[in-house]
Parts: structure tokens; sequence; C-alpha cells
């Protein structure tokens, strides 16, 4: 998302390159439910099974990136049920991932009216927002999915991103980066970072020790392999 190296994430693993941004931005609808919280059997009506079964179908599509067909079939499952907000949220990933943004925004803010305690559904907003180039926006929806799961390494991670490559403000990313890496040991990228901001500050025997934590986390990163071997 961004015309500079680095990189935001997202809740698919995928770099979104292009405009102000280099999130990583979507993990699959897969990991959106197995991480999304459970809707309470009072704060919206069960899926019927007309829904359901076009809700799967999407499913289906958006793992094999068919992702028109997708869109199709979560379409069919919210007219079916408006209430639906797996739905919904399946629905604003695969407009998301075909650049239909302001769509995806509205069905992200719709899963959040729904089900206002569901993070998936504000990290995926603040994901669509910095792709719209809203960063101000992107940063409110980050810090509500932070409200409601602090340990989210990815949004820890986001925050950091914007506060140290839009914002300029390095303590507060230093912080972010810091407790992304707290929740996620094996995070490659926010140990980058850290070392970058380390460099800044001239502490170079820090700088270095992170970009090498970087590499026991993934051997492959070259950002990392490129600052250890000047």
């Amino acid at each position: 998302m961004i015309a500079r190296m680095g990189f935001l994430q997202t809740r698919n693993g995928r770099l979104l390159v292009g405009g102000l941004l280099a999130l990583v931005v979507i993990f699959t609808v897969v990991h959106a439910r197995r991480y999304a919280p459970p809707v309470s059997a009072d704060a919206a009506p069960a899926p019927t099974d007309d829904a359901s079964s076009h809700y799967n179908r999407g499913n289906a599509y958006t793992e094999q990136n068919r992702l028109g067909d997708a869109i199709t079939e979560y379409e069919k499952a919210v007219a079916l049920n408006p209430q639906f907000a797996e739905a919904h949220l399946g629905l604003g990933v695969a407009y998301q991932r075909t650049n239909r943004l302001d769509l995806a925004v509205s069905e992200y803010q719709r899963v959040a009216a729904l089900n206002p305690t569901n993070a998936v559904a504000y990290f995926d907003l603040g994901t669509a927002y910095y792709q719209q180039h809203k960063v101000e926006e992107a940063v409110q929806a980050y810090e509500r999915a932070l409200q409601l799961n602090p340990f989210s390494a990815d949004a820890h991670y986001n925050l950091g991103y914007i506060d140290a490559h839009d914002r300029k403000r390095p303590e507060q990313a230093f912080e972010h980066f810091r407790r992304a890496v707290e929740s996620n040991p094996k995070y490659a990228r926010a140990f980058y970072e850290l070392g970058l901001i380390y460099e800044a500050r001239g502490q170079l025997a820090q700088a270095h020790s992170m970009w090498k934590k970087a590499l026991e986390a993934d051997p492959g990163y070259q950002p990392a392999s490129s600052k250890l071997a000047r």
C-alpha cells in the first residue's frame, strides 16, 4: 500500500502495495472466522440454511481466489439474512481484495454495527481506510480493534507502521512494535522496524540485535539480511 519499502499487516498475510501504503493486509476469510469473537445468540438471528449455503460457497470461492463468484454468493447470503455478520465480513474481504474499497468499508461497518465486539471487523476496516489514504480513520479503527483485543500483534504492528512512516512519531511507533513482538515473538517485520528506530537513534548494536531477531524469526527476510550485510 505504499510507494516506499515497508509493510502494513492485513489478515491474509498478503502485501497491499500502492498509494501511501504497504500494509500486511488480509488473512483469509477462514482466518477471520477463526479469530472473530462469537456472536451471542441474542445479538443476531442464526443464519438461515439457504444463507449458510451461500456463505459456505462464498468461503470456498474465496479460498480458490474466485472472488467474483465469492461476491455473488456472499451477496445472496446477506440478501437472505441481512443480520448475518460473518457473511458481511466475507463480502467485505472479497470487495477489498478486488479494490472495491467503498463497498468493503460499508460491509465492515455493517459487521461492527451487528457485533460491536468483533475486533476483526475493526482491523479490516483499518486496512481498507489505509488503502483509501484515510490515515486518521485507519488509526481509529485499529485502536478500536486493540481495545477489543489488546494482544493483537497485527494491530500493534500497523499502528506502529503508521506512527513511524506516516505520522512521524518514532517513540509511539517503538512501543507498538515492542508490543507486537511481545504478542508474537516470530514477528520478523516488527523486529525489523524496531531495528530501524534504533538505527535512527544511533544505537547500532541494538539495531543489529533486532535485525538478527528478525532473521531468527524468518531466515528469508531480505530487508534484515541487507541491513546486516552492510
